[in-house]
């Protein structure tokens, strides 16, 4: 008697150690999953050239403080880029906006194949300058490009990345895999404890026959 009363309790202890396998596994691929969105965006593949559009035609670029760009127009006169807090971006006349020093984390070139960070895809026209920024703030950290073309148009391209943000992503997608785990999981052991029950009838009907 003591045997037999064991057996439930083992069938419980192996369905409990099949949904947590199912559990860990969904985890794994999760973090696999999380990984390999955040190296998908910290490569840039999905990020384009954006136009900064303006009705005036630009002959010259330079970088200005706090990662501003500065930009001479045809009638002489200079524009900065600038974003309020909802993101509503526009050119905006400028005089006191002073142009900083090219160094390691700013530089200018003719080409924006700068050989410490090149975007994978050209800007859509001739470049005449283009100007490589980097910056770093609190946990994340980012680059910017901005070319000037030929047609007097200034194009951005930017990437960013967040630790916590692809921390965070990597949790939501391992969450998420570990719950349709353990969902598999318990669906697994139900249509195996059916098929035991379906088996055990059947035994039982032939022997009683």
């Amino acid at each position: 008697m003591q045997e037999s009363k064991s057996f439930p309790s083992l069938n419980i202890i192996s369905n409990i150690f099949l949904v947590f396998g199912f559990a860990v596994f969904g985890a794994i691929i999760g973090i696999l999953v999380g990984v390999g969105i955040t190296r998908v965006q910290e490569s840039g593949t999905f990020i384009f050239w954006k136009l900064l559009d303006s009705q005036s035609k630009f002959t010259q670029i330079d970088a200005g403080a706090y990662s501003k760009i500065i930009a001479k127009s045809t009638e002489d006169k200079l524009y900065t880029w600038d974003c309020n807090i909802k993101n509503d971006c526009q050119w905006i006349e400028t005089q006191n906006l002073q142009k900083i020093d090219y160094n390691d984390w700013v530089q200018k070139g003719t080409s924006c194949q700068f050989p410490v960070n090149p975007p994978l895809k050209d800007p859509p026209g001739k470049v005449v300058e283009c100007i490589f920024t980097r910056w770093v703030a609190g946990e994340g950290a980012g680059v910017d490009y901005y070319a000037l073309l030929e047609d007097g148009k200034v194009w951005h391209w930017k990437k960013s990345g967040d630790m916590y943000g692809y921390l965070f992503l990597i949790f939501i997608s391992t969450s998420i895999c570990c719950i349709l785990g353990i969902m598999i999981g318990i669906e697994y052991v139900n249509r195996r404890m059916q098929r035991k029950q379906h088996k055990n009838s059947n035994l039982s009907y032939f022997t009683r026959n």
